[in-house]
């Protein structure tokens, strides 16, 4: 098996976790949740923007365990620790296996370009 399939089988799996979870994923932007949702994953709650107090009081009334995937650049780091701490404040639980799996398992920086990256695994793949 071609490393490359070894990848997209992970990524996949990854993906199916996180469509089959009902936990919210909380998001940056409408682009993330474009991303996202071509690969099934419709759960999200999308920040655009808001002030994270906002974010904080409507996401405790929806859930009690959320996923922020957030991006990996500077203001991503930022709002993923930011919403991490004051979520869990106001005792909302914050699964972080699947960003932790993104940043330990790909190159992928920003949540947009997840579609971007299988696909360049599946040209990878069909190379060999």
């Amino acid at each position: 098996m071609h490393p490359s399939d070894k990848a997209r089988i992970i990524i996949d799996t990854w993906a199916e976790k996180l469509a089959n979870s009902r936990n919210l994923v909380i998001i940056e932007g409408p682009h993330d949740e474009h991303a996202l949702h071509l690969l099934e994953i419709t759960n999200t709650y999308t920040l655009n923007k808001k002030p994270l107090y906002k974010v904080v009081e409507e996401v405790a009334k929806q859930s009690t365990e959320v996923i922020i995937l957030t991006d990996f650049d500077t203001e991503g780091k930022k709002l993923h620790s930011t919403l991490n701490t004051d979520l869990q404040k106001h005792k909302i639980k914050v699964d972080s296996y699947f960003r932790e799996f993104l940043h330990l398992n790909t190159s992928i920086r920003h949540i947009e370009h997840l579609t971007g990256y299988i696909k360049n695994l599946d040209k990878k793949s069909q190379r060999f």
